[in-house]
């Protein structure tokens, strides 16, 4: 994830509310100021979300968590022969590998 402060708040934000995520709502949830370069530099901001899988765009300009199902899931690269992991899984079930 980039290293901007406020690309690890931006998910945050998408847990706390209820439908999908705009620039303006960022904006609010960030202390920022209802300006046109914050909407401009917060979609920004949402689109690189979009592209490192973090979130997905469900509209133009409306944006969400992205779900990622059991199905989609890639299988553990440190999986034995046998489907066993030689390694513990993390605290959200993925792999962790």
């Amino acid at each position: 994830m980039p290293e901007h402060p406020d690309y690890p708040r931006i998910p945050a934000v998408s847990n706390e509310v209820t439908g999908p995520l705009r620039a303006r709502d960022v904006c609010d949830a960030l202390d920022q100021e209802l300006l046109p370069k914050n909407f401009e530099g917060n979609r920004a901001k949402l689109k690189r979300l979009v592209k490192l899988d973090v979130l997905t765009e469900v509209d133009t300009g409306s944006f969400t968590r992205k779900q990622q199902s059991p199905r989609n899931r890639q299988p553990c690269p440190s999986l034995t022969r046998k489907g066993t992991p030689t390694h513990g899984l993390s605290s959200d079930g993925s792999c962790g590998a």
